[in-house]
């Protein structure tokens, strides 16, 4: 079988990539840092194509997506794992629409591509990486948390849409993932390795399931604190500013 994981340069994607490779899956691999997709290649030789693709480039999408499942030699599986975070307490208005370019208008690009892939084929498995930070807002990086709500309710209407077709759709939701995104987040709690939510991932889009909570324990985690009022936030958020003076 053949997939296609964007965003796989590090983190989740990377090593998602890394456990389609060892149940010998032929893997297109995209990313913006073509050495580190070049890397994984160099592993894997034949069973590995690469895409340089920046979402931000929209007309490049589907050209480069076409050019990928060619090499494949077609595709079953897509992932849209590709996203970005720009964590500033200034909330500049280029970094916000970076983060919509990236985490909406790419994602929609993508998932759509393989929609339209998928309806002539008759079959084909769709998987969304949102996040359970689509569940509250952050007040340092509120665009991040409003993309992965997005991308949730994007995956839901469209789990809705294709029901009854041989196109699954998957919404995978990660708690906190040891990646370089979150590197430096004092605050993480039930933090995962890529490699273990890279299985876990795995075996969910196997199964087919329609939404899987990364790592298991964040099923919980997430529905206790979408109960929590806000101003118990506020609260906690004034419990470390005064720690930390």
């Amino acid at each position: 079988m053949r997939v296609i994981i964007t965003g796989a340069t590090s983190g989740i994607g990377r090593a998602l990539a890394i456990e389609f490779l060892n149940h010998d899956f032929r893997v297109g691999v995209t990313g913006r840092r073509r050495e580190r997709l070049e890397e994984l290649k160099s592993l894997y030789a034949d069973r590995v194509e690469v895409l340089e693709q920046d979402l931000r480039l929209r007309d490049q999408i589907e050209p480069g997506l076409d050019d990928l499942a060619r090499r494949l030699g077609g595709v079953d599986i897509v992932v849209a794992n590709a996203g970005t975070s720009r964590r500033d307490s200034e909330l500049p208005l280029a970094k916000e629409f970076e983060v919509i370019e990236v985490n909406i208008a790419g994602f929609v690009a993508t998932i759509n591509w393989a929609l339209r892939r998928f309806k002539q084929q008759g079959e084909g498995r769709i998987v969304g990486v949102s996040s359970v930070a689509a569940f509250w807002g952050n007040k340092l990086n509120p665009m991040y948390n409003a993309t992965k709500a997005f991308e949730m309710n994007y995956l839901r209407g469209l789990h809705a849409h294709l029901y009854g077709t041989g196109i699954s759709v998957t919404d995978v939701r990660p708690g906190f993932v040891a990646t370089e995104m979150t590197a430096g987040n004092p605050q993480m709690i039930a933090v995962a390795s890529p490699e273990k939510a890279a299985k876990q991932i795995f075996r969910a889009i196997m199964k087919r399931r329609k939404v899987v909570y990364i790592t298991k324990r964040w099923r919980f985690i997430a529905a206790i604190m979408r109960m929590t009022p806000d101003f118990i936030y506020r609260r906690l958020a004034e419990l470390r500013k005064q720690s930390d003076q």
